[in-house]
């Protein structure tokens, strides 16, 4: 306890110490709109402010960027001015860049050029001596009023970017300093002197080391035929490096309307849907919702004439240097078409049939809707890239699904609780038992990670008291395997399931396959999107009744706590005697459908019960509407005593499946008596030995005649398996025979059969053979991950020196083995895919080969081992 306090306490000390070394580095995160090159004396940084200017009066814009841009020893100022689709670059010297501590107040050139929230004062002349890309002199004197600005979400996350402002290796950062003002003055070009009166502007900056190697930036407060609206739109898309040689996609969104502001940025966990771009034409198109599902906003670029398009080239930091590669759009043929909605979610209760249905989804308010004029658009990169990191899948995003975030505010809102630990729990239960379920998981669990749930539809809840049947269950596994498409491929454990059923009910399968193909006739008439709803829907439930290894089984039932309830837990079976005992209006040949179909006949699964009892599927329609009106009756009969008559048969029929043999007793006595034949000749209990003297040999005495020797020597035996052994018996020769592993086994085997392989040019399958074994059993453990590491490297790496040769399939799980999780078990897929095509084809012409001939007939080999 001392010792943790100690620590405790050294921490606060040497944070404090921090906070006092870089107090004023600090202040300026709370000011992202000042100059942040104060305290910078070494290395790479850039800063820059951009001004935007609309003139109304002559319907042209301009873009002023005044900044800094320092590489070590080599450091300037610049203006850089853009209009009418040319820019232009004045550089400055260092020194005369001054700026203000308190205050946004930027001076270049000795105080001529001022840049700040109320004026901008511009004199500037091309300078040939100072290398300038200018053609052009300027001479500005705006004033600017009326700013509107973004607040700050907290006052310890300011600025645009929040809580990434406080991160302090960011590659760049960026912030709004106005969304909106108005602008007066008077703009001279060259000689021509233009009045504004009613401008309007956009201000923002960005600071760092250099700017991202792919992005997409637009800007537009103007609309059309929306003069007296006040809206300011502002988005910038991003490939954003991070820590360890990472990017991650990134986006900043900002939308005003009315002194409304609308957030929709990656700290806030907003979703970017349906980008599409294409660089040639600059078409950009893309939704984004927030976090709570509540906003959407869509942005798309309009274009009158494609083939008019062109934009001016802007400097901007890449590395070291400033370099002219930024294109940014001013035309007035691109337009943006921006639409604000409010998502509203919508549950209503309706009833068809007698049924009560659920209905639920959302449907788009309007907030705003127009079209942006006088736009700046900047796309810059491999934009494909930055399309991939946002593209997601239809379930991810479609307003009829919902996300952890939804089901904890209805918690909150219902249970009146914030506690995130008891809302998940409280999920996770009513998952598990299927009223809620994932779209493309098999477990039934709710995770606070943005995947996307849908609800049960109310047939299949569990309240409705009905438990599944294997024949059911027998035609839902058949159905997904007839239908042959990917995501109704079935799992490991379905798959034995399907085979342990196909195998229970062998002489019923044609009425499974029958009635599989009926439901597949049915699903087809249905819509492509009902179809796939319908189907995530049946596989919850299944996964409730028939759930995965490993996870929660809801409806296992205690056999003790079931005998005490006083109700009777029903099940297929007990409908089927209960209906056969007291219906009276079925015909001879007519089956009742099943519980599941009893409940709902317009279910997307038909249960049969003629599939239980054997008997015809076809079904009286007449008797249908009988049948639903006497299921009340019938099912009061099933009591107790029903139950346990049901429970003995079942434990009578359980004992004789036990008492009953898997395998035939002669199949195992010929499989025995064959295998001990063939090992009878080397055992010394059954054979017996040569004599070990060498006198006994030279007298031809018999075993039999020197019970001793038989019983006490063992020469030789460990002769035969000494390595140093120098002759080669044909005893031995011939064991090689039963097997591969009896060949690996014996060390003189296995070094004839690896100059074997020498010769095939195969002998890196036993080398890696022999390579894995050792990773298996002998590998001490913090050796495992460098030896796996070398035998990926030197016989499945690209070009290893020892290549081996094995299937796509097999390469694949190898590799998805070594990212997850390398261990002694890496290569066992590999190791068996080598072992039995040694065991297939070398193994099965070195018996045939003329080496192995030879030692068979009794030639003497000396043996010389491989290393």
């Amino acid at each position: 306890m001392f010792a943790s306090r100690v620590v405790t306490i050294v921490c606060i000390f040497f944070a404090f110490v921090y906070l006092l070394v870089n107090y004023k580095s600090i202040k300026l995160v709370f000011h992202p709109d000042r100059y942040h090159g104060h305290y910078i004396q070494n290395g790479i940084f850039f800063e820059g402010w951009y001004y935007k200017i609309v003139s109304n009066e002559y319907n042209n814009t301009f873009i002023i960027i005044p900044g800094v841009h320092m590489n070590n020893n080599k450091r300037h100022s610049f203006i850089m001015i853009a209009y009418d689709n040319i820019s232009h670059y004045y550089r400055f010297p260092f020194e005369t860049f001054t700026s203000s501590f308190d205050e946004f107040q930027v001076t270049i050139d000795n105080k001529k050029n001022i840049f700040s929230y109320d004026k901008l004062i511009i004199n500037v002349q091309p300078n040939n001596n100072n290398n300038d890309d200018a053609t052009e002199s300027f001479q500005m004197n705006l004033t600017l009023s009326s700013h509107i600005h973004i607040p700050d979400i907290l006052s310890i996350l300011p600025g645009t970017m929040g809580p990434y402002s406080w991160i302090p290796t960011m590659q760049c950062y960026h912030h709004v300093l106005s969304m909106k003002h108005y602008i007066h003055g008077s703009i001279q070009i060259n000689e021509n002197e233009k009045k504004i009166i009613s401008g309007i502007g956009y201000i923002e900056k960005d600071w760092g080391h250099s700017f991202p190697s792919i992005w997409i930036w637009g800007q537009a407060n103007q609309w059309e035929n929306l003069s007296s609206t006040s809206a300011s739109l502002f988005f910038s898309l991003a490939l954003i490096p991070w820590y360890f040689n990472m990017e991650f996609a990134g986006f900043l969104i900002v939308f005003e309307y009315n002194n409304e502001f609308y957030r929709f940025n990656t700290y806030l966990q907003s979703i970017i849907h349906d980008l599409s771009i294409n660089s040639n034409t600059n078409q950009l198109s893309f939704n984004v919702y927030d976090v709570l599902f509540q906003y959407k906003l869509h942005i798309s670029t309009y274009c009158n004439e494609l083939e008019n398009i062109y934009g001016a080239m802007l400097y901007g930091p890449r590395d070291d240097q400033m370099v002219k590669y930024v294109k940014e759009f001013l035309t007035k043929n691109i337009h943006f078409d921006v639409r604000l909605s409010k998502l509203i979610y919508n549950i209503t209760l309706n009833k068809d049939n007698n049924d009560t249905f659920i209905q639920h989804g959302y449907y788009e308010e309007i907030i705003f809707q127009g079209r942006a004029q006088n736009i700046a658009l900047e796309i810059t990169g491999d934009i494909n890239r930055l399309s991939e990191k946002f593209r997601y899948t239809y379930e991810n995003i479609y307003p009829w699904n919902f996300s952890f975030i939804r089901i904890l505010v209805l918690y909150y809102k219902l249970i009146l609780t914030s506690i995130i630990t008891e809302a998940l729990h409280l999920a996770n239960l009513i998952s598990s038992h299927g009223y809620i379920l994932p779209i493309e998981d098999h477990v039934l669990t709710v995770k606070n990670d943005g995947t996307f749930y849908r609800f049960q539809t109310p047939y299949f809840w569990p309240s409705n008291h009905v438990e599944a049947d294997n024949i059911d269950y027998a035609v839902y596994l058949c159905k997904r395997t007839m239908q042959n498409k990917t995501r109704l491929e079935l799992a490991d454990y379905e798959a034995e399931n399907l085979a342990r059923l196909q195998k229970l009910f062998a002489r019923k399968w044609e009425f499974i396959y029958m009635q599989a193909e009926a439901q597949i006739k049915v699903d087809k008439k249905r819509d492509k999107f009902e179809r796939n709803v319908l189907d995530s829907q049946e596989r919850a439930f299944w996964d409730v009744y028939r759930p995965a290894p490993g996870c929660i089984n809801t409806t296992e039932q205690d056999i003790k706590k079931l005998l005490r309830r006083k109700t009777t837990y029903l099940t297929p079976r007990l409908l089927i005697d209960a209906y056969r005992k007291n219906s009276t209006t079925s015909t001879v040949n007519t089956a009742p459908a099943s519980a599941l179909a009893f409940a709902a006949n317009r279910n997307l699964i038909t249960m049969t019960v003629g599939l239980l009892s054997a008997e015809s599927t076809t079904t009286n329609l007449n008797s249908s509407n009988s049948t639903s009106q006497n299921r009340s009756s019938f099912l009061r009969e099933c009591d107790e005593a029903l139950l346990i008559e049901q429970l003995c048969k079942e434990i009578q029929f359980l004992k004789h499946r036990i008492e009953r043999r898997c395998l035939k007793t002669s199949k195992v006595s010929e499989n025995s008596v064959s295998y001990f034949e063939q090992y009878a000749e080397f055992d010394p209990f059954i054979t017996l030995c040569e004599p070990s003297n060498p006198c006994m040999k030279e007298l031809s005495i018999s075993p039999l005649d020197s019970v001793d020797w038989i019983t006490d020597s063992i020469d030789l035996w460990e002769l035969e398996k000494a390595v140093s052994s120098k002759d080669i018996t044909s005893r031995r020769v011939k064991r090689w025979s039963f097997s591969i592993n009896e060949l690996l086994k014996d060390p003189i085997g296995r070094d004839f059969f690896w100059k074997f392989l020498d010769k095939e040019y195969s002998s890196e399958n036993l080398r890696f053979y022999e390579g894995c074994i050792q990773l298996r059993f002998y590998t001490p453990q913090k050796d495992v991950l460098n030896r796996v590491k070398e035998i990926y490297n030197e016989f499945l790496s690209p070009g290893a020196y020892y290549s081996i040769n094995i299937d796509q399939r097999v390469m694949n799980l190898t590799k998805n083995n070594m990212i997850n999780f390398p261990n002694r078990y890496t290569f066992d897929e590999a190791q068996d895919h080598i072992f039995n095509l040694m065991n297939r084809d070398t193994y099965a012409r070195f018996l045939r080969s003329e080496t192995y001939k030879e030692l068979l007939l009794g030639g003497k080999k000396k043996v010389s081992f491989h290393v």
